[in-house]
């Protein structure tokens, strides 16, 4: 797809046709009025701009000594830049793929223009109507637009949508003209400028008029091109388009242009290496848990930037654009670029670009520094996704703040109030109820937070789920490797919680092999660990177990006895392993996992879910305080890899809580 700059008296005597897949012309009053209230207040501030270059001129003028230092700000001012027109075609003849709105009402302005027979301002000897471009709506009569019929009103259109639609615009733009006297004039020599023949070379370098950023685009490629433009990524567009208009030539004065397309080079280069940067699957997900398109990415620094323009000049409340629509991005940009009151030291188009990319340039070398730096790469992308999955805050919202902070202070200053936001994330909200006595001797309810110790897998999952992202996180922070980072792009599959020492089997959830696989395991441990002596009951009911599932069907006939001796054989188990139903879902016996390492899990023993999880590092990340905690890594004494003991679970505990403590105390 190619990029360029056109006039729109570029566009005069070209044929364009909106094709049958296009949504139909939709533009209403308030969008048409605020179009021309546009165009005619840039073009009162060019004529302001020439106003103050002719006071210097003649202020300098008073001194034959002094030389001239016009500020030549008319020239600086630039141009008007319309929406993207992205078309497909050749030789003057285009099918509309994106911009069709736009075209049609400055078509309508032009047309209302012409009624009056007035000449085109650059060549007398044509009238504009008789240099109109052409257009038609694929699918519909010619007639309507060769003959004009949108100026007989909507009441002559209601029979088509599409035509109602635009003989309201007519309407809308006559009354527009009456209650603004005297700009027709104004209007008409911005869109079609007096010397837009003369010096053909240098009119870039002085008209200033109205332009699209225009796309040609392949013939072939052309219904994909739509679907992208109008089908959720408009996104790459409006980064291109914001491209464009920063590193535009043409307001620059003809003396600095060289000078000004290798500071385009420059620029360019540097996006590319920024948006490259960001594409790196660990720095975007520092930064957020969206999903963005193939290099959108940069469009997340530019957002950043449209955001502290609008707080400033609140453009959006003034134009009626919404936070939501594809192009605010760009609309901003394109307003703040051609806005002559934008600053009283930003006076020129130049001046606000150059502004502008400083911007952009800052924003993002704040957050590569937060990249470069392990600390604060693991505490920014641990808070972004605490408060982005908890809290529901957008990413944006929460890069602003972090921004802020980072430029109140310190670098330690920032990294406190990193942890203290992370601390305020994880600790625990959920309450109990307590008793305490009052002042007076007396026994009272209340309810207060949980602790640690008392939060369980069936009423705080998600309490459980933070802290051991919190645990995770920050074990490989502290890793002396400086190549190791958590994978923040990858934590939004970190969901499940998968019990070290397994739960019991469910009756209705079970088959036949599973159960048998189940029985032998624990019996050959039961018996190496001498549990059977002695216990007639355990013994019975491991007999009963191994005569039932000589066979399928002989299981299937007893199934609800084989769960019965079962629970015999489980509960003798859970005593050697010191387990509980109270300890069987508390944060000791938790660690976190994706859903498919869960499922491969299943109810395994710790020994066997080593082996699986060692199976599965080359599929799913498996996070380092999992891995550790089945390979008893915290535990101080290691009696047996077979079993979750007492022991090894007050170990892991133990290093949960220091963590814990660390943030929340």
């Amino acid at each position: 797809m190619a990029l360029d700059i056109q006039h729109v008296a570029d566009l005069m005597g070209m044929r364009f046709q909106v094709p049958s897949y296009q949504r139909g012309y939709r533009w209403e009053r308030k969008q048409i009025e605020q179009l021309l209230y546009d165009l005619y207040e840039f073009s009162e501030s060019i004529e302001r701009a020439k106003d103050r270059d002719t006071e210097n001129d003649d202020w300098n003028n008073d001194n034959p000594e002094e030389p001239k230092r016009s500020t030549n700000n008319a020239l600086k001012m630039g141009y008007y830049c319309l929406q993207p027109l992205a078309v497909t075609g050749n030789n003057g003849n285009y099918d509309i793929i994106d911009g069709q709105q736009r075209l049609t009402t400055i078509y309508l302005i032009l047309s209302y223009l012409s009624d009056t027979g007035t000449r085109l301002p650059y060549d007398q000897s044509k009238t504009v109507d008789e240099s109109m471009y052409e257009l038609n709506y694929q699918t519909r009569e010619e007639s309507f637009f060769k003959e004009k019929l949108f100026k007989n009103g909507p009441g002559s259109a209601v029979s088509n949508i599409d035509y109602y639609f635009m003989a309201k615009a007519y309407e809308s733009i006559g009354d527009w003209f009456q209650s603004h006297p005297g700009t027709h004039g104004t209007i008409l020599n911005l869109l079609l400028p007096t010397d837009y023949k003369t010096n053909l070379e240098k009119r870039n370098e002085r008209l200033h008029d109205v332009r699209f950023i225009w796309y040609d685009t392949p013939q072939s490629s052309s219904i994909a091109t739509f679907n992208n433009l109008n089908y959720g990524k408009i996104g790459l567009t409006a980064s291109e388009l914001v491209k464009a208009l920063l590193f535009q030539c043409d307001v620059y004065e003809s003396e600095s242009r060289d000078a000004a397309k290798k500071d385009a080079f420059t620029r360019s280069t540097k996006w590319s290496l920024m948006e490259e940067s960001l594409q790196d699957p660990y720095f975007w997900g520092m930064l957020t848990n969206s999903k963005f398109e193939k290099d959108l990415h940069l469009e997340l620094v530019l957002d950043f930037v449209a955001q502290d323009i609008d707080y400033i000049k609140g453009y959006s409340e003034s134009e009626g654009w919404r936070r939501e629509d594809s192009d605010w991005v760009f609309n901003i940009f394109s307003k703040a670029i051609s806005d002559s009151k934008f600053s009283t030291v930003f006076l020129s188009s130049m001046e606000r670009i150059e502004y502008l990319w400083e911007e952009i340039q800052k924003v993002y070398s704040t957050v590569k520094n937060w990249y470069t730096n392990r600390r604060l790469y693991h505490r920014i992308g641990l808070l972004v996704h605490l408060k982005t999955t908890y809290e529901k805050k957008s990413h944006l919202e929460i890069i602003r703040e972090l921004y802020e902070e980072y430029r109140k202070g310190s670098k330690p200053e920032f990294d406190t109030y990193l942890k203290k936001a992370i601390g305020s994330c994880v600790k625990i909200k959920n309450t109990t109820p307590d008793t305490i006595i009052d002042e007076s001797g007396n026994s009272k309810t209340v309810t207060r937070p949980k602790l640690l110790s008392e939060i369980n897998y069936e009423e705080d999952p998600v309490e459980i789920r933070k802290i051991l992202l919190l645990f995770n996180v920050e074990l490989l922070q502290r890793q002396s490797s400086e190549d190791s980072r958590f994978p923040f792009h990858l934590v939004s599959g970190l969901k499940s919680l998968e019990h070290i020492h397994p739960q019991h089997l469910n009756e209705d959830r079970i088959d036949f092999k599973t159960f048998k696989e189940w029985f032998l395991t624990r019996k050959e441990i039961l018996r190496s660990n001498g549990k059977l002596r002695g216990n007639d009951d355990l013994t019975q009911a491991i007999n009963y177990l191994d005569e039932s599932l000589n066979d399928e069907s002989t299981f299937e006939n007893n199934k609800q006895e084989c769960f019965t001796k079962l629970s015999k054989v489980d509960e003798q188990f859970d005593e050697l392993a010191g387990m509980n139903s109270d300890v069987m879902h508390s944060m000791c016996n938790m660690a976190l996992v994706d859903e498919p390492t869960n499922t491969a899990l299943s109810n395994r023993l710790i020994c066997e879910k080593r082996e699986v999880l060692k199976s599965r590092r080359n599929e799913s990340y498996i996070p380092i305080g999992t891995w550790y905690v089945f390979n008893k890594y915290f535990s101080s004494d290691i009696q047996d890899m077979k079993f979750w003991s007492e022991t090894d679970r007050k170990s892991y505990y133990a290093e949960v809580e220091k963590i814990y403590n660390e943030y929340t105390k």
